[in-house]
């Protein structure tokens, strides 16, 4: 779990998982919660599948560096050279390879939205990842639990480079017209797209205790194809190992 003063540094800055907040992908915060943990340091409490995820963290790069073939600095944080407002609290991090490696505990109720490999909303924070850290490569890590039974997957996530652009643009613009005159934003705001909104109140009006997350979250068309548009793997980026791990 992160500390106090872990907590405050992020309040000043955006950190790569408040990226899918401010596109709307999210299934877990709307704006108006990363407005309120900005300006008012208000935090969810952790779940704890959180808490498991934690501890587990250590296990699941432990099988990351066993399959990518090198080790990994954990917990690193970088601070983006064009624009500080953007930070990454990294998982794993290889500064020979400039790989970032994300790492994630699935419940089994959230598996489904991984059929297809990491959601967009983890593809938006890795996206975040990309830019600050100048990496030549991302991966994402996850544990899996389906059926009762836990799973290890790796795959590699490409840059996409639009997406990376609406990211820098749309949390300037949140941080500028929302955190610094703290002005609440409304879950319908300009900054992010309409259909996010749309998709959160539906989830919020079909709600019960687990649930039920928006199917569009894990979809592979919830960002839209235009942001899609430069996703930038060159040779370079491709490690062999995992040509097979998926």
């Amino acid at each position: 779990m992160i500390t106090e003063e872990q907590r405050k540094a992020r309040q000043a800055r955006l950190g790569a998982s408040d990226a899918p907040i401010l596109l709307g992908l999210s299934p877990f915060s709307t704006i108006l919660d990363l407005y309120e943990s900005k300006v008012l340091g208000k935090y969810k409490p952790p779940t704890p599948q959180m808490i498991a995820g934690s501890f587990l963290e250590r296990g699941i790069l432990d099988w990351a560096e066993s399959e990518l073939g090198y080790g990994l600095d954990r917990s690193v944080c970088m601070e983006y050279k064009d624009d500080p407002l953007f930070i990454a609290n990294l998982d794993g991090w290889n500064d020979e390879h400039k790989v970032v490696v994300e790492c994630k505990l699935v419940s089994e109720y959230m598996s489904s939205h991984w059929k297809a490999g990491p959601p967009d909303y983890v593809i938006a924070q890795i996206t975040q990842q990309y830019f600050v850290t100048e990496a030549k490569q991302a991966v994402c890590v996850a544990c899996i639990i389906r059926n009762g039974s836990p799973s290890l997957k790796l795959w590699e996530v490409p840059y996409f480079g639009d997406l990376a652009t609406k990211i820098k643009v749309l949390g300037r613009k949140f941080w500028d017209e929302h955190v610094v005159p703290q002005i609440p934003p409304s879950l319908l705001d300009p900054s992010v797209p309409e259909w996010s909104g749309a998709r959160r109140s539906k989830s919020q009006s079909e709600s019960h205790m687990l649930g039920p997350f928006p199917e569009e979250a894990g979809s592979q068309s919830a960002i839209p194809e235009e942001w899609r548009s430069q996703a930038e793997t060159t040779d370079e980026q491709k490690h062999p190992l995992l040509s097979h791990a998926h």
